[in-house]
């Protein structure tokens, strides 16, 4: 074994101790992705897929629900049974067949009274009651979180609830573009929402005490690219997606970096090129620790992953959409984190 070699095991072996799965497969640095195949619905990429959340025995799908002229086909929420998604786990070349979707009471509502609203970016469930976050616009000051009811198969917003999550800001007053709280974690009694950008020299989430609606900074570490989700894995451990798309609108994304986090996101010839990995991090009690990062394999880094939730031995990640062959497309995968 060459000294190389060497230190590629020792990394992957520190690695999943930290994740808290020490196994054997820490011995392949490289996880196992699994594709499952979304029917034609689902896959055009139309839905704009924007979060994931295990409920009960269904997978939900998260609709990034916009107010503009893609209004219609980003409505609501899909879900598909846990068991259809075994099967295909099984069996790469079935095509989930059971799916649902269901409407989104109250929204209308709701994003007619947030200033600047453009759609809604993660989910997470306690018991029978929901969350999400809503992103606005760059000129708007916070971003959102609402809260309602999933009963007889319907979500409904309590419209008399909606907490605002005041935007960092940059030196000169302003909103990083595109930004928004893109991860949604119940840890406990409590919420954690985290910001998509951390690049400041201070960052820091929110954890929210929903029943009296209120709101503390936690200090996070400082993280380049962009956090677009986050699931619980393991204790007070989170595992969340760490991405990066060469936008020239989204160059603050490349400043400041380390040497590494430089190499990721350049080819050989210096032009840029999209990145996505996993971290995964430490909820504290006062601040937010990321412990190790692990790159996915290099075939799904053109994909915007923007939801993330743990199942079985691993997590499921959606994207909101990608180009393949001239076509948007979403895909669902599963990404192994253990032995088999």
């Amino acid at each position: 074994m060459t000294l190389f070699m060497f230190s590629r095991f020792l990394f992957g072996v520190f690695f999943w101790f930290c994740l808290g799965v020490g196994s054997l497969y820490a011995q392949h640095p490289d996880p196992k992705v699994v594709p499952i195949r979304l029917p034609d619905s689902l896959r055009s990429g139309s839905r704009e897929f924007s979060g994931l959340a295990i409920h009960g025995d269904r997978l939900f799908l998260l609709c990034e629900n916009r107010d503009d002229h893609l209004k219609k086909p980003t409505q609501g929420i899909y879900s598909l049974k846990l068991a259809e998604l075994d099967r295909c786990l099984a069996d790469t070349n079935t095509v989930i067949e059971d799916f649902a979707y269901h409407h989104l009471a109250g929204l209308d509502e709701v994003s007619r009274r947030i200033k600047g609203y453009q759609g809604l970016e993660s989910i997470a469930f306690a018991g029978d009651k929901f969350f999400v976050t809503v992103e606005s616009s760059m000129d708007a000051d916070a971003g959102y979180l609402l809260t309602g009811i999933f009963s007889n198969h319907t979500f409904e917003l309590d419209t008399s609830r909606v907490l605002a999550l005041p935007k960092p800001k940059l030196p000169d007053g302003s909103h990083v573009f595109n930004a928004g709280f893109e991860a949604l974690v119940p840890l406990g009694r409590r919420l954690f929402a985290f910001y998509e950008f951390n690049g400041f020299i201070n960052n820091y989430a929110y954890k929210i005490n929903v029943a009296r609606a209120s709101r503390t900074p936690v200090r996070v570490d400082k993280t380049p690219f962009r956090l677009t989700d986050m699931t619980r894995w393991k204790g007070r451990r989170t595992v969340a997606i760490n991405y990066f798309f060469p936008l020239k609108a989204e160059a603050i994304y490349q400043e400041g970096l380390a040497g590494e986090d430089s190499v990721w996101i350049h080819n050989s010839n210096g032009s840029l090129r999209p990145f996505a990995r996993l971290v995964v991090c430490r909820v504290g009690r006062k601040r937010v620790k990321i412990e190790k990062s692990y790159a996915m394999p290099e075939k799904y880094w053109t994909s915007n992953w923007e939801g993330i939730t743990r199942y079985r031995n691993g997590v499921l990640l959606v994207n909101d959409k990608f180009t393949k062959g001239g076509k948007p497309e979403s895909q669902l995968i599963f990404v192994s984190l253990k032995s088999e």
